[in-house]
């Protein structure tokens, strides 16, 4: 090595044979020295590029004569030479000068290895700081060149050490300090490290400080430092950034000599335009168009760049066109850019950029002015694009696209099959050349819009199922900040394949991803209306189907968005005009309002007048228009309406083509608007019309036709609405014969044939509430009847049938008050109840009804009368069924909506019975299900081994298969009914759930195993008392009670909550939420659609005379007629809502009603000590939300005494009495191992730094223990999981979320993502015990749901852990380290750290929080808890 041949002493050498940079012991004293016999010689630091450009072969020798002599001066000159530092650096530098003339890599390291010697035995000697810019260029150099990371990592070093040893007169020291500052820019795009933005930023601040204001280079200055400015705002978005990088470039413009201006503007300008597309300032715009402007006017004729300035005026002015629409700015636009493409060469290489941009400003033009020539001229630039690039260019499939999208707009206005096959096989090309590339995802969403473009051609259903594949593979990536786009498109191939399929998961679908892409709008999308308006869509069609008025209001919501958002001039405005304008009518008809209805005409009729008269959608436009009009005419009788609606729709039945399907449908209405006529104008001829269309319409569906019996029914009920407006005898006798035939028609297996029935039914009704026959009431009855009769027993639809025969009856009851009537329709709704292959959502409604009809008359002296108890038992055991093992998680959540408070109803009635031990039976079984059909899942069978170790083993392999399943996600690649499809998932995981059930109940036929994974009985759930007393807290509406477990042995005690009742809690929840709120704690185009007609009848298992739920109505005559019943209980006063004020109100009435009366009854008294007694707390209902561990009277004077539960007793919550019995029997592992993932910074979430804070205090406790950590990138989901695997306790410090439309998504908040509910309770983990969720909502749980325990911390119970801490609404990161420190302070205390005091430890923090923030502030300290063991 050359240290060794130089005598250079070991200790200045590295491990790679560098010289270190050591400090030389004694200071050298510089002198020239003469080692050359050419006086010419240029020294090496005295050569600049151009000299370097210019050197000869007679240099190259000079050079070679100079590195030899200075190898031999070396030589001789002992070790401490004072000359041998220089002589190393001239000869590092000749050789550097070598290296740059001939660039053999040899000579550069060499270069480095000398000038590092040279600067390791220097010390403050003043030729150092120039050996040190020499490495810092050389470093920088290697790095430009090979892009090492290390390189410029040492420049960075050597430039920071020479600014350091330099005096503040060396030559050019702000000039290499400015160099520095871009050094540093340059391993922020190597790293990303926002370290060395902030130091560039720096750096040129201070050359700029300390620059004189004349100084020739201050201009280049002013421009670097507005760079680096321009760079941090594109990482961290900081708005004060590029504000400073666009007062730097102007400072730099206004100080730059004349001739230098023009690439100064292109700077100020093209910044400018990035702060206008944030905040869309016109100002910046039109500032940026003068800057380019200027650039043009001061350029020479021969200015290299003038095309490049050209073509930035040109896409600047396309941007204003889009902004303000001056026609004149896209004409200019077109102009400028065709002027760049013209005076440049096809070798240019911006010539294909040019190209591209003239392509989009024609299209533009196109799309807003119509010319086709736009538009064949923009294909034509995209073509030219791709006979410039090669075929290997890597931006070629972006080029590609463009062609693609062209062509498949030019489909949609010629209708050229040739134009969409070819736009699809080109993405299908694309998609084959990017696989694995960051843009695919793109490229999949183009290609689904294209597939459904051929689908609405061609109707080819594969297009429409390709499509969604491609959407789903594409959102499998990280598609921000274009996820909106995506999602809207898969929204709309949902809607389009439900519209022509009718699966009703496809309509779910699709509004799920329109929500979601209407919530995340690109800021640069060029109509975002259009994302509203699918939403409003898909929501539109969701009420054709299920009928929920919601859905109508948000549909109506969404379309007036997107309204207002697109201009009259867009070609999709018409669709979203017709669109909004059939919502309005949909809820003109649903809810009567009069101005729905004249702004659904208004709508129609702008959609119309937006249409060319040859428009394929002007048919549509115009029958929905005359539907408008004759909804509008039968409201309000102006037969100037009724006019309209005819004209429009003969209009429409002209321009319609024969055999198109919806020409019946047209004929249809055609016929009732002649009815409407006659009624008004009493004429004949009008009259013979309507039959006449209507007869029409009945020949165009031939006989034996599917859906013949279903419009003979619609016939039905028209003919009714006839009969209602004439009064005539025979109109309703012919909607009897009508609707006769259609019921006779009606196939047996059919259906929809109980809903042809039922419409047969409503005739007669109809007919009886008109003339007041009751043998038409009683017939009705009895066609209902002999259709229950003959009706199978396995036959899907009995229930419901079964049910509209009860109503019927219920009816008669309540004119007759036959009390055999009401036995009737009570035993109809049992046997509805008990119809076991109707749909488990029907029977239990049935058993809901029952129930409820049962309160009321329960104690009627009528021999048969159903049992309450019966009816609420059979309710309870539909839950399982409702709620089947067989859905997914989410979707049994969504079933158990209709069974909201069924077991806190249950359990009221059992109360009324005097059969407390029932009623907590009945808490037990029928809350907390999906949990508890998880918890059976993993139940522990080693009896069941021993005995019969087959069927045990089988049992394992199904639950653990269906666990697993239950929260499946979206597979997106896999062709249907094909192993790993959504189809075959979902196919396995039912069979799954049949063959658990039947092997259960194989086991329960064995002897011993008779009540094997049945309900607990009361003897079981008793011993959840052994750890210490249990109070359950029930609301229903009918009655509020506490029943308390004292111990293991004490018999069960039962508290009537006398002063409290279920409105009671539910102001008190209503408040809290107030309060809550207060603080700030809570907190693609489908542009077709279908025809409506406001008459249309279709037919289904509703009764279709009544609006609404027609039980609800009956339920309120019973209501009325019940006025006395306790639900009637004092409201509590939540007029103070906010604050302390109304948590002391909350508070104060929990404890004088619920906590304090359950105290006394325990025997409890308040203690100071510090060992107090525990108390498990079970809420139902209401009180599942509010905090009764805090209960208690605090006053606002200091002086007076606050008396509290914390005072008696240590509180811990359960979700449900199994949740401790487990948690009690699981003992703690023996060996402690904690892990903490500390997340301050997840993406896209606000800080958290007080999460180090919480770190360091359990380090500061931990340090005895075996503590595991994953902070900030480590914390990843699947490391997480991995550590909570490895280690018994587990403390998160990050964010919660709590998601209300899919309760199990909840999750916490990691580096690559969410930890949700779902993957934690699918964790089979070998040493859970102890959890602390520091973080907000971790037991908020769910409004809908508030009996099944839907939060992070339940879920961290199922998952094993035997006790949690955890929150019920969002804390304050100034807090959470405090309750931390407190509560570790106590755990780790001891040499065996034990979950079971958390509980005591918490309570203890909390106690200390309270005082920290002098006993008030509520929301502080109230949502900590306790739950579990």
């Amino acid at each position: 090595m050359y240290a060794d041949q130089y005598h250079i002493p070991k200790d200045r050498v590295n491990a790679s044979g560098l010289l270190e940079r050591a400090t030389a012991s004694d200071e050298l004293v510089m002198q020239p020295v003469i080692i050359t016999s050419k006086q010419q010689a240029t020294h090496p630091n005295q050569l600049n590029d151009s000299a370097l450009t210019q050197i000869n072969n007679e240099d190259i020798a000079d050079i070679n004569e100079q590195i030899l002599l200075h190898e031999r001066l070396l030589l001789q000159m002992h070790e401490g030479h004072p000359h041998k530092p220089k002589h190393l650096a001239d000869l590092g530098s000749w050789l550097a000068t070598r290296f740059e003339c001939l660039g053999d890599n040899c000579d550069e390291h060499q270069a480095i290895e000398f000038l590092e010697c040279a600067v390791g035995m220097l010390d403050r000697n003043p030729a150092k700081a120039k050996y040190l810019y020499r490495l810092e260029s050389l470093f920088y150099a290697r790095f430009e060149r090979l892009g090492v990371v290390a390189d410029i990592t040492k420049a960075i070093s050597y430039g920071e050490s020479a600014a350091l040893v330099a005096p503040d007169d060396y030559p050019n020291k702000l000039l290499n300090l400015s160099n520095l500052g871009n050094y540093f820019l340059k391993r922020f795009d190597a790293l990303c490290d926002v370290t060395d933005l902030h130091q560039s930023v720096s750096t040129h601040e201070s050359v700029l400080r300390a620059m004189p204001i004349d100084h020739p280079e201050r201009p280049m200055c002013l421009q670097k430092l507005a760079n680096a400015y321009s760079k941090r705002w594109e990482r961290l978005q900081d708005v004060a950034d590029i504000d400073l990088a666009i007062s730097n470039y102007a400072d730099s413009l206004h100080t730059t000599p004349y001739h230098d201006k023009p690439p100064r503007h292109h700077f100020l300008g093209s910044t400018l335009i990035a702060r206008f597309d944030i905040f869309g300032d016109v100002a910046d715009l039109e500032s940026a168009i003068s800057h380019y402007e200027e650039a043009l006017s001061i350029s020479p004729h021969d200015y290299p760049h003038k095309s490049g300035f050209l073509h930035l005026l040109g896409t600047a002015l396309l941007k204003r066109f889009k902004r303000i629409g001056n026609v004149a700015d896209i004409h200019k636009s077109i102009s400028n850019i065709e002027e760049a493409v013209r005076i440049t060469t096809d070798e240019h290489p911006d010539r294909a950029a040019f190209l591209i941009d003239l392509g989009d400003s024609l299209s533009v033009r196109f799309e807003n002015l119509g010319d086709i020539a736009d538009l064949e001229m923009s294909i034509s630039y995209a073509r030219k694009v791709l006979s410039i690039i090669p075929n290997n260019h890597p931006d070629r499939h972006k080029h590609l696209s463009t062609l693609g999208e062209l062509l498949c707009i030019r489909f949609k206005q010629l209708g050229y099959l040739i134009d969409i096959n070819m736009s699809i096989s080109i993405y299908e090309d694309i998609l084959r050349i990017t696989s694995g590339h960051c843009v695919r995802p793109g490229y999949l969403n183009d290609f689904g819009i294209a597939l459904w473009t051929r689908f609405e051609r061609l109707g080819d259903v594969a297009d429409i199922d390709k499509g969604i594949s491609c959407l789903e593979e594409a959102l499998l990536h990280d598609v921000q900040p274009v996820k909106g786009r995506f999602l809207n498109t898969l929204g709309t191939l949902f809607w389009k394949r439900h519209v022509h399929s009718g699966d009703h998961s496809d309509i779910e679908k699709a509004i799920l991803h329109h929500k979601a892409a209407a919530r995340i709008i690109p800021d640069d999308d060029d109509n975002p209306g259009m994302f509203f308006n699918n939403l409003g869509n898909s929501l539109f069609t969701r009420f054709e189907g299920q009928g929920h008025l919601d859905d109508l209001e948000s549909s109506i919501s969404n379309l007036e968005m997107a309204k207002q958002l697109i201009s009259d001039e867009h070609l999709t405005k018409a669709d979203v005009y017709n669109n909004l304008g059939i919502s309005l009518l949909k809820r003109f008809v649903r809810l009567g309002e009069i101005i729905d209805i004249d702004e659904a005409v208004a709508n129609h009729q702008a959609s119309l007048s937006l249409t060319p008269t040859s428009h394929p959608s002007q048919r549509r436009y115009l029958t929905n228009l005359g539907n408008a009009y004759f909804a509008r005419a039968e409201r309000l009788g102006d037969t100037l309406d009724i006019d309209n609606a005819i004209s429009h729709l003969e209009i429409a039945l002209r321009v319609t083509p024969k055999g198109h399907p919806e020409m019946a449908s047209t004929l249809d209405t055609f016929g009732i608007c002649f009815i409407k006529r006659y009624e008004m104008r009493s004429e004949v001829a009008d009259l013979e019309k309507s039959i006449e269309n209507q007869e029409a319409a009945l020949r165009l569906t031939s006989s034996g036709h599917p859906e013949e019996f279903l419009r003979l029914s619609n016939l039905g009920i028209r003919l009714l609405t006839l009969f209602n407006l004439s009064g005539n005898i025979a109109d309703i006798e012919k909607a009897f014969s009508v609707s006769e035939k259609a019921a006779e028609l009606a196939p047996e297996q059919h259906p929809s044939t109980p809903g042809i029935r039922n419409n047969f039914g409503n005739v007669l009704f109809a007919r009886f509430e008109r003339q007041g026959d009751i043998d038409d009431l009683n017939k009705a009855i009895s066609i209902l009847q002999a259709t229950a009769d003959t009706m199978p027993d396995s036959h899907p639809l009995r229930s419901s049938s079964l049910s509209n025969l009860a109503f019927v009856l219920m009816q008669r009851f309540l004119n007759s008050h036959d009390l055999s009537d009401l036995l009737s329709s009570l035993l109809a709704l049992r046997e509805s109840s008990l119809a076991k292959t109707s749909p488990p959502s029907a029977r239990f409604e049935a058993a809901l009804l029952l129930s409820k009809i049962a309160h009321f008359y329960h104690t009627l002296p009528i021999h048969g009368f159903p049992s309450l108890n019966d009816a609420y038992a059979t309710a309870l055991d539909l839950l399982q069924r409702l709620a089947w093992l067989g859905l997914s998680i989410n979707s049994r959540y969504q079933e158990l909506l209709r069974a909201n408070t069924v077991a806190c109803d249950a359990a009221a009635g059992a109360l009324m019975m005097d059969d407390p031990e029932r009623a907590l039976e009945w808490l037990e079984q029928g809350r907390s299900v999906v949990w508890g059909q998880m918890l059976q899942l993993r139940t522990p069978i080693d009896g069941l081994r021993n005995n019969h170790p087959d069927l045990a083993d089988n049992l394992v392999r199904i639950s653990i298969e269906l666990e697993q399943g239950s929260s499946r996600s979206v597979n997106t690649t896999t062709a249907m009914d094909q192993p790993g499809s959504n189809e075959f998932i979902a196919r396995k995981h039912r069979q799954l759930a049949h063959e658990w059930e039947k092997s259960v109940e194989k086991v329960q036929e064995l002897p011993g195993f008779e009540r094997f994974l049945l309900p607990k009985q009361y003897s079981q759930l008793r011993q959840a008392a052994a750890v210490g007393p249990i109070v359950v807290l029930n609301a229903s509406t009918y009655r509020c009670d506490a029943l308390i477990l004292p111990s293991q042995e004490a018999p069960l005690c039962h508290i009537h909550l006398e002063n409290f009742t279920f409105e009671q809690a539910r102001g008190l929840q209503s408040l809290m939420r107030n309060i809550l709120i207060n603080e700030g704690l809570r907190g693609g185009d489908n542009s077709d659609r279908a025809e409506t007609d406001p008459m249309q009848v279709h037919p289904d298992n509703k009764r279709t005379s009544r609006s609404g739920d027609p039980w609800d109505q009956i339920l309120s005559r019973l209501g009325q007629s019940n006025s006395g019943d306790e639900r009637h209980g004092q409201r509590v006063n939540t007029g103070i809502t906010y604050d302390d004020e109304g948590f002391r109100i909350l508070l104060a009435k929990l404890w004088n009603s619920v906590v304090k009366p359950v105290l006394d009854c325990l025997g409890l008294q308040p203690s100071s000590s510090q060992e107090l007694g525990r108390i498990w707390w079970c809420g139902t209902g209401p009180f599942a939300f509010l905090p009764v561990h805090a209960a208690g009277l605090y006053p606002t004077v200091p002086t007076e005494t606050s008396v509290s539960l914390a005072d008696y007793a240590v509180s811990s919550y359960i979700p449900t009495l199994t949740s401790l019995l487990n948690s009690s029997r699981r003992p703690a592992h023996s060996t402690f191992k904690l892990v903490t993932i500390i997340q301050p910074n997840s993406p896209g979430a606000s800080s958290l730094p007080g999460t180090e804070k919480e770190l360091k205090c359990i380090q500061k406790h931990a340090s005895r223990f075996t503590m595991r950590k994953l902070e900030r990138r480590e914390a990843t989901v699947e490391k997480v999981l991995s550590c909570m695997k490895e280690c018994s306790w587990v403390h998160f410090a990050c964010h919660g979320m709590q998601d209300a439309v899919q309760p199990a998504k909840s999750a916490l908040l990691l580096e690559d993502g969410q930890l949700e509910l779902s993957e934690i309770i699918k964790q089979r983990l070998p040493y859970p015990d102890f959890a602390f969720l520091s973080a907000c909502q971790t037991a908020t749980g769910y409004v809908n749901h508030p009996d099944e325990a839907v939060h992070l911390a339940a879920g961290m119970l199922f998952a094993g852990y035997r006790g949690v801490v955890a929150t019920m609404w969002s804390i304050r990161d100034s807090d959470a380290p405090f309750v931390t420190d407190e509560v570790y302070s106590q755990l780790l205390k001891d040499e065996h750290p034990n979950s079971a005091m958390a509980a005591q430890a918490l309570h203890r923090a909390i106690q200390a929080l309270r005082q920290k923030h002098s006993n008030g502030s509520f929301a502080a300290w109230v949502p900590f808890i306790h739950v579990g063991m």
